[in-house]
C-alpha cells in the first residue's frame, strides 16, 4: 500500500491484538503492551506471483517483538484520522470470527506509555514510523525498548540494524 493504515480489531484476530497494519514486506501488530513486526522473505513473496514460473509451498517469516520495559501495562490506546473506507474480514467458515465495517486509522497513540510520555505510530509513505511525545515532567531515561527475536542487533551511524533470517531491517534514528 502507498500509505499504511491501522485496522482495528473487531474480533477478527486474537484479543491481545488491538490494531494490525500491513506494509511493504510484512505486517505489524499493535498489542496492549508490546508491538510485533512480522517480515516476509522477499524471494518467497516474489515466487508467489504466477509470472515467476516457480511454485513454493512455504513462505519464510521472521518476527520481532518490541517490549517497552517498565512501561504502563495498560496504556490508553487512541486512534486518529479515520480513513474514508473500511475493511471486511470474512476469515474461515465461522461467522463469529467475521468482522465488517472495520475502521482504518492513520495513527495510533499509546497514551502515558511511560509517565508523561506517549508513543505515536503512523506511516511515512509505505513505512511504519513511531515517535515519543514528551510532556512537561517527562524523563527520557524512562524510555527503554527490548527488541526480541533478532538474530543479531548492531548500530551503524546511529541506526539500529536488525539482522534477521529474512534479511536486514533498519530502525532509523
Amino acid at each position: 500500500p502507498s500509505k499504511v493504515h491501522f485496522a482495528e480489531n473487531k474480533n477478527q484476530w486474537e484479543d491481545f491484538i488491538k490494531y494490525k497494519a500491513e506494509f511493504r514486506g510484512g505486517k505489524f501488530f499493535l498489542e496492549e503492551n508490546r508491538f510485533t513486526y512480522v517480515f516476509y522473505h522477499p524471494d518467497d513473496i516474489q515466487s508467489l506471483h504466477a509470472h515467476e514460473g516457480k511454485q513454493i509451498d512455504k513462505v519464510r517469516l521472521h518476527a520481532i517483538k518490541i517490549n517497552p520495559i517498565n512501561s504502563n501495562p495498560h496504556p490508553v490506546i487512541s486512534s486518529y484520522d479515520t480513513a474514508a473506507y473500511f475493511n471486511n474480514y470474512f476469515i474461515g467458515n465461522d461467522p463469529a470470527t467475521w468482522a465488517s465495517d472495520v475502521r482504518l486509522f492513520s495513527s495510533v497513540i499509546y497514551n502515558n506509555l511511560y509517565p508523561n510520555i506517549d508513543m505515536k505510530f503512523y506511516s511515512s509513505l509505505s513505512d511504519i514510523k513511531y515517535d515519543f511525545i514528551l510532556r512537561p515532567g517527562a524523563n527520557t531515561n524512562d524510555i527503554q525498548l527490548a527488541f526480541d527475536g533478532a538474530d543479531k542487533l548492531s548500530l551503524k551511524n546511529g541506526n539500529l540494524l536488525m539482522h534477521l533470517s529474512v534479511g536486514e531491517v533498519i530502525e532509523e534514528k
